[in-house]
């Protein structure tokens, strides 16, 4: 059995830290995604992680009083809150189904609490037993007595390590794979500095039964189950994690939609709304030539306009990923080429466009979408 000392002590505390961030910030996603983007998931679920770390703590030190603390424990404990975390992050996909949810229907606040505090209560409450633990621990023989400052200073630069990686990784990967990575990473790094055989075997397993080939699959297969707990028929096209959420492109009934964590955002190539909603602009103004649309550009409106001669449009879109789904799926066979009119996407802040641009534009088109979470 290894021996108790102040190296496994500080090394926990920044694994600690580190994973418990991590795993709020990638619970925090997950759950803006299932839930529509409604920012009062945020506060919730920060006052859950509080409520459930603090009751683990408090529990945890009247636990370890009782009986011995020891060194064995602490993986244990830290792996199994990593793992619990990795499968709520898996039911919640498919909360729809478990709270009975129909198509179209929101998910109710209180139904949405009620399952947010089910799903974090166990991951957080190991996470507080796991750091009495370790305050229990550092009093042990064989610790040198480490301060609990110390303990808080570690903990705290984990956090800190962990919330600038995520900030470069998470807008490109899923939450499931970063979970994933970050329960394997811990596995790895529990067993180089405690040295137990069990690790070895978890951590290996996990990466092999888990690799890429498999992960894609499993990956998949939730993807799947999510849409599908909307609608059975629901065929996923592509769908990716931005910087602004996660999209995902679906064929329903032969038409192809824009999705955005979760709420449906526009139908390609809408001639039906687009072309009498062109033909309306157009009769805003007598000769209208500068025209900016600011968000709805994804369905093809600043196409439909282009039927029109003589248009300089300059389309505003923040995300360009989603611009970048849906750009195939443009009816560019439908433009005259020698109507000399243009589009121009430009990928930035609306606001910040207009207190910077110069030009002048006879007609401005705001459709920002409905404020679903106001």
């Amino acid at each position: 059995m290894t021996k108790l000392n102040r190296k496994h002590i500080l090394t926990t505390a920044l694994l600690l830290g580190a994973a418990s961030v991590g795993t709020q910030i990638l619970l925090i996603r997950q759950f803006l995604t299932i839930f529509y983007g409604n920012e009062l998931i945020i506060g919730f679920l920060l006052a859950v992680w509080l409520l459930c770390v603090g009751l683990g703590s408090a529990v945890g030190n009247r636990w370890w009083k009782k009986r011995s603390p020891a060194i064995q424990f602490i993986a244990p404990v830290f792996i199994s809150s990593l793992f619990f975390a990795f499968i709520a992050a898996i039911i919640s996909r498919f909360a729809r189904l478990i709270l009975a949810m129909p198509l179209g229907e929101q998910i109710p606040l209180a139904k949405l609490f009620l399952l947010g505090f089910l799903l974090l209560a166990c991951p957080c409450f190991l996470f507080g037993m796991l750091f009495s633990l370790l305050a229990a621990l550092r009093q042990m023989p064989h610790s040198n007595d480490v301060p609990a400052a110390q303990i808080y200073i570690y903990e705290a630069a984990g956090t800190s390590l962990l919330g600038i990686v995520f900030s470069f990784l998470a807008p490109h990967f899923s939450n499931l794979l970063l979970l994933y990575a970050l329960l394997i990473v811990s596995a790895w790094l529990l067993f180089f500095c405690f040295r137990q055989k069990w690790l070895l075997i978890f951590a290996a397993a996990a990466t092999m039964l888990l690799g890429p080939y498999h992960y894609s699959r499993l990956e998949s297969k939730v993807m799947h189950g999510y849409w599908d707990s909307f609608r059975a028929g629901f065929q996923v096209i592509q769908w990716e994690n931005t910087r602004f959420g996660e999209i995902a492109l679906l064929n329903v009934q032969g038409d192809d939609y824009l999705y955005k964590n979760g709420a449906k955002i526009t139908l390609l190539n809408d001639e039906l709304t687009n072309q009498p909603l062109a033909a309306l602009l157009m009769t805003a103004h007598p000769r209208p030539h500068g025209i900016l649309l600011i968000e709805g550009a994804l369905g093809g409106l600043p196409f439909e306009l282009m039927r029109f001669d003589s248009l300089q449009i300059t389309a505003l879109e923040m995300d360009a990923a989603a611009f970048r789904f849906v750009q195939s799926h443009y009816p560019r066979s439908n433009i005259n080429p020698s109507n000399q009119s243009s589009v121009d996407f430009i990928h930035q802040d609306a606001r910040f466009f207009l207190h910077h641009c110069d030009d002048n534009f006879d007609l401005i088109v705001i459709n920002a979408g409905d404020p679903a979470t106001a």
